[in-house]
């Protein structure tokens, strides 16, 4: 549907106005929307109105008042009906053309030459020219009178001031004028224009709308790279703390294996100890019998080897009480030892896990990164476009 068109039909005189707002509607049809107003009383503020328009000879005074890119001067024409009821003036006969322009008086009569109206005679009566006691003369003979319709035509200024001097059988032919082809060309191109204009600029606001969009989807897109950047280094730095961790792992592993060889070996020393705590009780035992056997002067040696009998027997309850211990710390290692395997693995299967996360984090952060370029060159392409449209639309 298109737009309507907001006009002023503007001339010296109201009915010369009027005939330049009949000859737009004529033109653009039900789209035009007018209303009539005199040259000297156009308005200051013209912003509601889309265009002006007056008779070709007004359009330097009109643009006093008026931009001239608002402004389109046209050329009125009488209609063929004007000069099909001329032509029926019968032949010899002397049309009296009643006109205050000599110009358009002249014009009038060569445009009725054109249209092969040369068997009747014209005469003009100027009033600018004449006084009223001669125009008044004039029209008593006049028995064919012509002229434009807002002049000679029933609410014309010849009827109101020399009405009375009209004879009652004269015949006044009235040119009911419109838009010459060239002008109601102009005002169409002009109105296709204002059509276009319309156009680039309902599609300047969508491209500026779809420019401010695809400049938050290019900031989204901006954020989301910063995001997944920052979740990459944080997965880095996951990883490489899952690194030192499982380190410390097979460190610690590698302790606790030592561990357990460590107590082992002292294991095997208090085996060792015990044996000798074993063999020391056996010689106890013999000295004291050795030391019976010799009677009085082997007593002394016989308390001796008792006492040596009872540290060996001490060795022994302490030998048996460190090889308990040592037995349950080898059984407390064995029980460490698969446990940290066991974490182990787990931190190595949470660190692939995490390897992959971060390889995907990364890929991610590549494809955002090539749509927020694609984002940048399509933004850069739309206010390219926007500028473009604004500079049609304004010319």
């Amino acid at each position: 549907m298109q737009e309507k068109i907001f006009f002023i039909g503007t001339a010296r005189g109201k009915f010369s106005a009027q005939e330049v707002h009949d000859a737009v509607v004529r033109v653009l049809g039900e789209n035009a929307v007018g209303h009539v107003c005199l040259t000297t009383e156009l308005p200051s503020n013209l912003d509601h109105v889309d265009l002006v328009v007056c008779v070709a000879t007004m359009k330097e005074k009109v643009a006093e008042r008026v931009p001239r890119e608002k402004i389109v001067g046209i050329d009125l024409v009488p209609t063929t009906d004007f000069f099909s009821r001329v032509a029926r003036i019968p032949a010899g006969e002397t049309a009296y053309l009643f006109s205050d322009s000599i110009n358009y008086a002249n014009w009038l009569i060569t445009r009725c030459k054109e249209n092969y109206i040369e068997h009747v005679n014209m005469e003009i009566i100027q009033t600018a020219a004449l006084s009223e006691q001669e125009v008044e003369e004039k029209l008593k003979g006049a028995k064919y009178i012509i002229g434009v319709e807002n002049t000679v035509g029933q609410n014309g200024v010849m009827r109101r001031k020399f009405g009375t001097y009209i004879r009652k059988d004269a015949v006044i032919i009235g040119a009911l004028r419109t838009a010459s082809l060239e002008s109601a060309c102009e005002l169409m191109q002009w109105a296709v224009s204002k059509d276009h204009r319309q156009m680039l600029e309902n599609f300047t606001d969508k491209m500026q709308q779809l420019y401010g969009n695809l400049s938050e989807i290019t900031n989204i897109s901006n954020h989301l790279k910063k995001v997944f950047r920052q979740e990459s280094e944080h997965f880095s730095q996951i990883n490489e703390d899952m690194s030192n961790e499982k380190e410390r792992l097979r460190t610690l592993k590698d302790l606790a294996q030592n561990l357990l060889e460590a107590t082992q070996n002292i294991g095997d020393v208090t085996g060792a100890i015990k044996h000798i705590s074993a063999q020391t009780n056996l010689l106890a035992l013999n000295a004291t019998i050795e030391a019976a056997r010799v009677g009085e002067q082997g007593r002394g040696f016989a308390v001796v080897a008792r006492e040596i009998g009872k540290l060996a027997g001490e060795s022994k309850t302490s030998t048996e009480k460190i090889h308990s211990s040592i037995q349950e710390v080898i059984g407390f290692v064995n029980k460490i030892a698969p446990t940290l395997e066991e974490l182990a693995q787990v931190i190595d299967y949470n660190q692939n896990v995490f390897m992959q996360a971060s390889n995907k984090s990364k890929e991610e952060e590549m494809s955002i990164g090539k749509i927020h370029s694609a984002l940048e060159a399509i933004k850069d392409m739309g206010g390219e476009l926007n500028k473009d449209m604004k500079a049609m639309a304004y010319k």
